[in-house]
Formats: C-alpha cells, structure tokens, sequence
C-alpha cells in the first residue's frame, strides 16, 4: 500500500508465485527510492531478490547505498546483500557482505571492511564489523586497525579489537582499541594493552604497560 513500482517490463510465474521485473525499475517508498535493472519479489514468502546493481537514496538525509545483489524479506524486515557500498555526506562504509536487521538496528558486516569518517579524516579496517545504529557505536574486529590521516603524516592503530563510538556531541566522539595495541607513525611507534583516542582533541591515552 506504500511501495509504488514502475518497469519497462513485468513477468509473473503463477507455479512459483515470483513477479520479474526488469529494464528501469524504479520502487518509490516514502522513506527511499530504490533504482535498478533487474528485480524479482516473490508474493507467498514476501521475499524481494535484488538480481543486478541497486542504488537506494534515503530521503531524510540523501544518503546512498549501492550494492551488486542480494535478498529482502519484508516480513521481519532482514536484508543480506553483497558487495555494498553506503554513503552519507559525513561517513562512508564498503564491504562485500552485509547482513541487516532493520527493526534491531543492527547489521553486521564481513570482508574488507573500510569505515571512512570524513569530517575526521579516518578511516578504520577489519574483516568483521557489528554496527549498532541505536547504540551509536561500531565494533570492529578480525584484522582491526586504524589510520588518522593528517596534512602530513598518517598515524595507524592496530588491536584485536576496535570500538567507533559516534555522537552528535563531538565531546563524546572516541575510538577505543582493546588487547596487543600497537601504533605506528614516521616519527613514533608503541605498544599496550588498550588505547583511548579522542577525536576532539586528537589526544591517545594508553592503558597498562604501555611503551612508547
């Protein structure tokens, strides 16, 4: 009652109950608009099949996402798609799995992770990140580590683990690295067991036996 749908051209199988649709298909929702060549939505399980690239524009704040493929199921309202990039005018995610639980907030993504904060100029890496949208904070872990990109040096953080912690009040704003810390710049490297960087002032505090 709320998707509209357009395409050049519609196929619907009556034995699999699944509607085709293909050539500029546009699906316009009052919260997105969604864009792509090819798209499949099958009417028993309420599942959609998103077969070629799909370009979603969120209308609240234009962000964008575009990913090569993937599933929707409307009903508990989960999508797990493939090879994604998001965008908003401050950060900016890639990944090639995301696994995304809409009424949980939650989403999970997996391989060559890069998390891009713009206005800070950092960008954080992993193989496995669990973003948690209603707790504002991101754990980043699986080959974790970080760079803080500067007008002339770039400072990197590696740990097991890594916690992006986002807020409106840029007081607020911390990455934390837990277990083997180890960070590198041009004319400094350290080691400890955790770390605390806050983004405001651009200042480390490091936590049992560090070295510097």
């Amino acid at each position: 009652s709320i998707n509209v749908l357009t395409s050049q051209k519609g196929y619907y199988n009556v034995n699999n109950n699944v509607a085709s649709f293909k050539k500029d298909v546009v699906v316009t929702h009052p919260d997105y608009v969604m864009k792509a060549d090819s798209l499949q939505y099958n009417s028993r399980t309420k599942m959609i099949y998103f077969r070629t690239q799909t370009t979603v524009v969120y209308k609240v704040d234009s962000s964008t996402f575009v990913y090569e493929g993937g599933e929707y199921d409307t009903r508990a309202q989960r999508s797990n798609l493939f090879s994604g990039t998001g965008e908003t005018s401050e950060y900016k995610v890639v990944s090639k799995d995301y696994q995304i639980d809409q009424i949980r907030k939650i989403a999970k993504l997996r391989g060559d992770v890069v998390m891009t904060s713009k206005k800070d100029n950092l960008l954080i890496y992993g193989q496995a990140v669990d973003h948690y949208k209603a707790k504002g904070y991101s754990k980043v872990y699986n080959r974790a580590y970080a760079a803080k990109v500067t007008d002339d040096d770039t400072l990197f953080i590696a740990a097991d683990t890594l916690v992006s912690i986002e807020s409106d009040d840029p007081t607020k704003k911390r990455l934390l690295a837990y277990h083997n810390v180890r960070i590198y710049k041009s004319d400094m490297q350290g080691i400890a067991d955790s770390l605390e960087y806050r983004q405001q002032d651009s200042v480390l505090y490091f936590y049992r036996q560090p070295v510097l």
